[in-house]
């Protein structure tokens, strides 16, 4: 019960066979779905059509593992991504040798992110996809400098937490940032993901919202914002990572609904409130969720600055979108 029949894709057939221990019929995989004992399965097996295209043909012809596959997953760039999976098949490399490649181009995107903070020093800044090990060693709150907890938020802060180490790098470089850190979901079976605000100004008030349809932490389609308020400022900032416009499950259209209706619960004379964040939107395209949040009365503060730069938060290696009303 609760779990509706889906067709399941050739692709991800062929695919989710890698996966099995024998050959897997589709029949076999549509059965499979149905049943909560496999559904993880199902899901990390349809989490491979998220690779480049080339690199899952790679994976369907074995040219590469299953393990590598998954380990590729968190190489966000296509062509670094298909550019690793091609050394893998000549350097015959294990897939922890794989795992150690993606944490290091983790690493110098996230040096890359850290100049470009000490740069431009913004008074706010909005995060996605920020990750702890949810094994990783626990980190008391009184030992997080400038960290707000979230009051309604009892998971721990670790030690490999990402907004940790990025504030943690900067205050080594003698700039200073308040933080919140939100987790909505386990990724990868692995990960607390979720995301984080920084301030220049003290936090004071930390809120969550969940905006989708599912409040599931081992479900990896759950949805929440995050908002902070700061000292002597009565706007409202958020962290938003939403989904697609085409999930049958978890639309971009409900999930935006639901924001809407918070916000409005939010207005006040003479307060602004942010979104900010990964709307899974591209502004060019009609009838979709950027077009839907324009002429809700939002304003994309990108459009309406007086100056303006390539709209690229980090050249070359990490994309944003912002929108504030």
């Amino acid at each position: 019960p609760g779990y509706r029949h889906r067709r399941v894709s050739e692709p991800a057939v062929r695919l989710c066979r890698h996966e099995a221990a024998g050959p897997a019929k589709q029949p076999d995989l549509l059965d499979a779905a149905h049943c909560p004992h496999h559904l993880q399965p199902i899901t990390n097996c349809m989490r491979l059509l998220n690779l480049a295209p080339e690199v899952q043909q790679m994976l369907v012809e074995g040219r590469i593992a299953s393990g590598h596959a998954r380990a590729l997953l968190a190489v966000a760039d296509p062509y670094q991504q298909l550019e690793l999976a091609k050394k893998v098949e000549l350097e015959r490399m294990s897939v922890r040798e794989v795992e150690k490649a993606v944490k290091l181009l983790g690493k110098e995107k996230k040096e890359k992110f850290i100049e470009t903070l000490i740069a431009e020093q913004p008074d706010v800044v909005a995060l996605q996809e920020v990750n702890q090990t949810a094994s990783a060693g626990i980190i008391p709150d009184v030992m997080l400098a400038g960290y707000k907890r979230c009051m309604d938020f009892g998971l721990p802060v670790r030690e490999d937490n990402h907004a940790k180490e990025v504030v943690e790098a900067l205050r080594e470089k003698g700039v200073y940032y308040y933080w919140t850190w939100l987790s909505a979901k386990i990724g990868y079976g692995k990960y607390d993901e979720g995301m984080a605000l920084l301030s220049k100004k003290p936090i004071m008030r930390v809120k969550q919202f969940l905006i989708s349809q599912t409040d599931d932490y081992d479900n990896w389609k759950t949805r929440k914002i995050l908002g902070m308020q700061t000292e002597g400022n009565d706007d409202i900032f958020f962290t938003v990572h939403m989904g697609w416009w085409n999930d049958e499950e978890e639309p971009l259209k409900k999930q935006w609904e639901k924001m809407e209706k918070l916000t409005k619960s939010l207005e006040k004379k003479d307060r602004t409130i942010w979104l900010m964040g990964d709307f899974n939107s591209l502004d060019n395209v009609k009838q979709e969720g950027y077009e839907l949040i324009c002429e809700s009365g939002w304003k994309d503060s990108y459009c309406l600055a007086e100056q303006k730069d390539s709209g690229v938060t980090v050249e070359e290696e990490i994309k944003a979108y912002f929108a504030g009303a």
